[in-house]
């Protein structure tokens, strides 16, 4: 998980006053309690406590039991679970955890795991198992993590407050639930809103079969679920929830309702139009409760705020925004902090900044040569290719010659490789093997399925190649092994960005490479502000390695509520392919599947974020193309004007003048995207005055 950086506004501080606290501090960052104990990053503290609600309150409960059953007598609280008496009702509808310490013990009279401590008449007991469970369960450094159950405390007994932060911070969060399991993934977002609103306008649209029947359907906008929950008023075992030897309900249940127990069925499927099919239940939370979304990534599922749909990637290699492409061009004028975004982006020891010379003219001077001086061939190993050995070493899980299995997603670190002052030397000769082998990544965000062609194809008979990588240890014979036998590839986690000058020591570049790599126009997307220089009003988000390669069903854009099956989108790039058919910049398949691949990663979950894709789209694809004169320029399909033109006349309606858009590439420092006008717009103008001023214009600066 990625916490944003965070400070109080007045609003805030006010609200912490009624907690309780003493004082906030002018800085936003530290509050002091009545007892005159300080917090540290109070704000991040509270994050956490609203990450955490759920929790918080199913502890909570369990403690309230607790209470009940220290009053009544462990006795008198057996009698009345085992005959059902509804002095305790609340305890059978608890989760298998609770009935684990609870229920059990009480009637079996057994010492299982906590149960004497929890039951016990030690004072404090409620403070110091709330404080336990919660730092158990999270990772905070030993200073000052003791405070944080006294900010939740405080926070549980003041709910208005509470609820104020949860509405306030809840679209900081990535996600809200993720699973990597159907049934798992239904579970837990329903206990989430029952946890919301107790789904009131869930149950509102509930319905029970028939009067003779205990299961339930709903309905809504043509989308189906039947026989949702099974409702009974007792406890039911795991023989009455199965039919021959499959469960088909949760053995706990999910909710205790109206002195009814409802169980979920773990009948739910992927495909479509089954009886509990996952689309329709997406469907239909998604209108009951628009405030959220849906996404899904590497088999997990995800539920996240609809105005942070996009950022559930946050929780991905630490990254706010997943890059569609692993190879980036930062074109800007000198001195606009190009090579500072890399360094910004990651540690020291997750980037090389490579500086490019004007003398290379072949691959060997970037990935390094065999060597036959002395008699003995050596391999010359560069920089970069141990660079990309140690990206592997962070990358993979195990290895056979055979295969190779590279860990969970969010298991990876980004790494990144800066080629400064890149096109200072012809890029199509020193980087021609790593621009064709781009292009053969295969993957979906499977640990095994994860494919590419070699970067380096280890030469026979030489012997120090092993070592020179770094790879010689004993834990990497699995890798070398797989290496020797199929050459190694690009790592996955791999990010290669260039920075770029256009002035007379510098080389242009062909369209293969253009076609093959996101260009960001600093002017544009990063833009040197000089009121800003002593404070930055925004910053540029962390950006991730790609984690899909290829976009080959609908499927793979559900999470993209506003285009989820692409529909919109590749009738947007068809538009903008007619202006240019006929001419050199007309587009191919492959900028189509980077568009869904940008779509797939953003997750747009309106019209609105829908749009800001495509404008950056435009920026970064196909406006780097367009060059030339006014013959070249020319529209193949009107006299009267050139494709730069046409270009604004088609965007123009859906980009309009003035109109604004989410940043994806920024955030402020209250965690929030700014909003800024469209990009490709403003571009376009830029290239017409330079055409009408020159005879000829370019997209870069």
């Amino acid at each position: 998980m990625k916490w944003p950086e965070l400070n109080f506004n007045q609003e805030d501080k006010d609200a912490l006053l009624r907690c309780g606290f003493s004082d906030v501090s002018d800085s936003s960052f530290t509050v002091q309690s009545a007892e005159g104990q300080f917090i540290v990053a109070p704000s991040q503290y509270i994050l956490f406590s609203v990450y955490l609600k759920e929790f918080v309150y199913q502890i909570s409960d369990y403690l309230d039991v607790v209470d009940k059953i220290r009053r009544l007598g462990q006795q008198g609280a057996a009698e009345a679970i085992s005959t059902q008496n509804s002095t305790l009702p609340e305890i059978l509808a608890l989760d298998h955890y609770s009935r684990s310490i609870f229920y059990k013990p009480l009637v079996n009279e057994a010492d299982r795991l906590g149960a004497k401590k929890i039951l016990s008449d030690k004072p404090g007991v409620r403070t110091d198992f709330l404080s336990s469970v919660i730092l158990n369960c999270t990772n905070l450094i030993a200073v000052g993590s003791g405070m944080l159950p006294v900010v939740i405390s405080r926070l549980k007994e003041n709910e208005d407050v509470y609820k104020y932060f949860e509405n306030k911070y809840i679209s900081k969060i990535s996600f809200i639930r993720s699973n990597n399991s159907i049934n798992g993934f239904v579970y837990s977002v329903l206990t989430f809103l029952q946890q919301l609103d107790g789904l009131e306008s869930f149950f509102s649209l509930l319905n029970r079969n028939s009067s003779e029947h205990d299961n339930f359907s709903i309905e809504t906008d043509g989308y189906k679920l039947t026989s949702i929950f099974k409702m009974s008023e007792r406890v039911l075992s795991a023989d009455e929830l199965s039919m021959g030897n499959h469960i088909r309900f949760f053995e706990d249940p999910i909710f205790f309702r109206n002195d009814k127990y409802y169980y979920l069925s773990t009948q739910w499927t992927e495909g479509k139009d089954s009886r509990l099919d996952l689309d329709s239940f997406i469907k239909i939370i998604s209108n009951i409760y628009p405030q959220f979304g849906f996404s899904t990534e590497s088999g997990r599922y995800y539920l996240t705020p609809k105005n942070a749909t996009e950022s559930h990637h946050n929780h991905i290699n630490n990254a706010s925004v997943c890059l569609p492409k692993s190879f980036a061009l930062f074109p800007g004028i000198s001195g606009t902090g190009k090579s500072r975004l890399v360094r910004q982006q990651v540690d020291e020891c997750h980037r090389l900044i490579v500086p490019v010379r004007p003398e290379w003219h072949e691959p060997s001077d970037l990935l390094g040569y065999v060597s036959r001086i002395g008699g003995k061939p050596e391999y010359v190993a560069t920089e970069t290719l141990r660079f990309m050995a140690e990206a592997w070493k962070n990358a993979y899980s195990s290895a056979t010659a055979e295969s190779v299995v590279i860990k969970a997603v969010p298991e990876m670190q980004t790494y990144w490789l800066c080629l400064d002052e890149m096109n200072l030397a012809p890029v199509e000769q020193y980087f021609a093997d790593y621009l064709s082998v781009l292009e053969s990544r295969k993957w979906d965000g499977s640990p095994d399925a994860y494919s590419c062609d070699p970067i380096l194809r280890i030469p026979d008979g030489v012997q120090n190649i092993r070592s020179s990588l770094g790879l010689d240890a004993a834990e990497f014979d699995g890798l070398w092994s797989y290496f020797s036998a199929h050459g190694m590839p690009l790592p996955p986690n791999l990010i290669v960005a260039g920075t770029v000058n256009m002035d007379e020591t510098t080389h242009g570049f062909s369209r293969k490479v253009i076609d093959r790599a996101l260009t960001f126009d600093f002017g544009e997307f990063f833009p040197n502000d000089f009121d800003d220089y002593f404070e930055q009003s925004a910053s540029p988000v962390k950006l991730g390695f790609p984690t899909r390669t290829h976009i080959d069903d609908r499927s793979q854009l559900a999470g993209a509520t506003a285009d989820k099956d692409g529909i919109q989108s590749v009738a947007f790039l068809g538009q903008v392919n007619d202006v240019l058919k006929g001419t050199s910049f007309e587009l191919a398949y492959r900028a189509l599947n980077e568009l869904l691949l940008s779509v797939h990663f953003h997750a747009p979950g309106d019209d609105s974020a829908l749009k800001a894709v495509w404008d950056d789209f435009i920026m970064m694809k196909v406006l780097p193309r367009i060059e030339g004169d006014n013959e070249k320029l020319a529209s193949r399909t009107d006299d009267n004007s050139n494709v730069i033109q046409q270009l604004e006349q088609l965007l123009l309606p859906m980009f309009p003048e003035g109109g604004k858009r989410t940043d994806f590439y920024r955030v402020g420092k209250d965690g929030v995207h700014p909003s800024i006008e469209f990009r490709s717009i403003r571009k376009l103008r830029w290239m017409q005055k330079r055409l009408n001023n020159n005879g000829f214009t370019s997209f870069w600066p």
